[in-house]
């Protein structure tokens, strides 16, 4: 019942926490993980740094919580890749919600400080290394589903190999049209469209797919 006051005090508990969190990430897209201080975090919130302590009991616990955050955006995000109709839309859809810095969305310059933390901290090394497995899995689908010949996927190392470039390539992708507000939206679906393509392509088929894409360089 709503009038509980258990229930109210843990609804309360979790709007003060959501309240925190949100403020540690401005904060944190402001002067990075170490960069920013509690006092900082509780400025932002505008309470008291004693209170942040009745929630989290240390900077490094709301580290933690911010990256599980971002890495389940990251999460929702690959399901809607993998079962998007347009697979380079998908991407893109992605990016632009990176670019956007919306809370709900992992963001780039965060994505940046948590790759930084997770070569510092086993905990946090070992829920990334979660994450690019589930990352590395939902791609595969999603390429092996466009894709033309599904012998491309037969050999787990060429498969590896194909989504390694991927990822690599999207994140790169990210954190570029977050630094470049004014990348041609256009430009960089013809881009990434010649990119997959040559993927998707066996040997024989690779030099027919650039010749048909050669276009985006005329642009």
């Amino acid at each position: 019942m709503m009038n509980d006051p258990e229930h109210a005090f843990t609804e309360r508990a979790l709007k003060q926490r959501e309240r925190i969190l949100e403020a540690a990430r401005l904060c944190f897209l402001k002067r990075g993980f170490h960069g920013a201080s509690i006092a900082d975090i509780a400025h932002e919130a505008g309470m008291s740094p004693g209170l942040i302590y009745r929630y989290f009991p240390s900077k490094q616990a709301i580290i933690k919580a911010i990256i599980e955050r971002q890495l389940e955006s990251g999460r929702r995000a690959l399901e809607e890749i993998k079962s998007a109709e347009d697979f380079v839309q998908g991407i893109l859809n992605a990016i632009e919600h990176w670019r956007s810095g919306c809370a709900n969305h992992m963001n780039a310059p965060l994505f940046l400080e948590i790759s930084a933390e997770a070569t510092r901290d086993p905990e946090i090394a070992a829920t990334v290394e979660e994450a690019d497995r589930l990352i590395k899995n939902h791609l595969l689908e999603a390429m092996q589903r466009t894709a033309r010949s599904k012998v491309l996927y037969q050999d787990p190392r060429r498969a590896n190999a194909r989504i390694l470039l991927l990822m690599s390539v999207v994140e790169g992708l990210a954190i570029r049209a977050c630094r470049d507000p004014q990348l041609d939206p256009d430009l960089l679906r013809c881009a990434l469209t010649k990119f997959i393509a040559g993927l998707q392509a066996d040997e024989r088929e690779y030099a027919a797919a650039a010749q048909a894409h050669s276009s985006c360089t005329k642009t």
